[in-house]
């Protein structure tokens, strides 16, 4: 096993190698080693998925958590070798007490380390919009949220920090759209 520096500029990672002899590409053995990287040496990001659902008024349903300040859209982290998506759907299940098929991704959003938080990338996908019906079985998880609500996405400012604003603005936006986007911290990359 060797140590290996990979990558570009300042963002070198050290990477674990190993060198196995063994047939070369073209069926010879004849000094060739093949090297295959130890993945687990990789560096690793917090992965989050939530759901944008809407409602005959198109306002945004919010959820407070009982554990953080602020509100949130329904999700929460995606486990070990689960998808983004089948977490999204997972997580509003647990947390609205209904069954909601996540539809389409809208939203891609890299965020930055913040105080004592490591880097993360959060998925945003179309949660639909539901009729009063759904709306009002919707039941906060016990324990974990202690109420919810839909609001008006120009009223998310002072219930969600600045940066998750801008994600749920841009969401919504896709949604109206039919689009997708890629932000930076809530941002468009330039």
């Amino acid at each position: 096993m060797i140590t290996k520096e990979v990558g570009v500029g300042e963002r070198q990672h050290s990477v674990a190698i190993r060198a196995s002899s063994g047939a070369n590409r073209a069926g010879s053995s004849r000094g060739r080693q093949d090297q295959v990287v130890d993945y687990a040496a990789l560096p690793t990001k917090r992965m989050g998925a939530g759901a944008l659902i809407r409602d005959g008024d198109d306002r945004v349903l919010v959820v407070k958590p009982t554990y953080k300040w602020g509100w949130e859209i329904p999700g929460g982290i995606v486990e070990r070798n689960e998808s983004p998506h089948a977490c999204c759907g997972r997580e509003l299940a647990e947390e609205l007490g209904v069954a909601i098929e996540p539809g389409r991704l809208l939203v891609v959003d890299w965020l930055s380390a913040l105080h004592d938080r490591t880097e993360g990338v959060m998925l945003i996908f179309d949660g639909g919009r539901v009729d009063d019906s759904l709306a009002t079985r919707m039941t906060p998880a016990a324990g974990e949220l202690s109420d919810l609500r839909f609001v008006d996405v120009e009223s998310l400012g002072g219930l969600v920090s600045a940066r998750k604003a801008r994600r749920l603005r841009a969401a919504w936006a896709c949604v109206r759209d039919g689009t997708a986007t890629y932000l930076d911290d809530g941002d468009r990359p330039m």
